[in-house]
């Protein structure tokens, strides 16, 4: 569970990055070539998106998954207490 979350998160790191270097340099073009770069920071910024929504049903999931796990043990050491 957490290799996935960790690589989504890597993956997250490095867009965020690549987004933050493609705005910069949008900055400093003009018509054409800056629409261009818009559109491709319009398109990263739903990659992030995606990606972030990933990275909650993962962290959720696990979350729910330890909170089973703590309970079953919990009523395991409940049933073994009655013996």
């Amino acid at each position: 569970m957490s290799e996935v979350f960790e690589r989504y998160e890597r993956q997250y790191c490095k867009l965020l990055a690549n987004l933050s270097r493609k705005s910069t340099s949008a900055n400093h073009l003009d018509g054409e070539q800056k629409k261009q770069k818009n559109v491709e920071v319009k398109a990263g910024l739903e990659d992030a998106k995606t990606l972030r929504t990933k990275l909650s049903q993962v962290s959720d999931k696990g979350m729910l998954l330890a909170k089973a796990a703590r309970d079953e043990l919990l009523q395991s050491g409940m049933s073994d207490a009655r013996m």
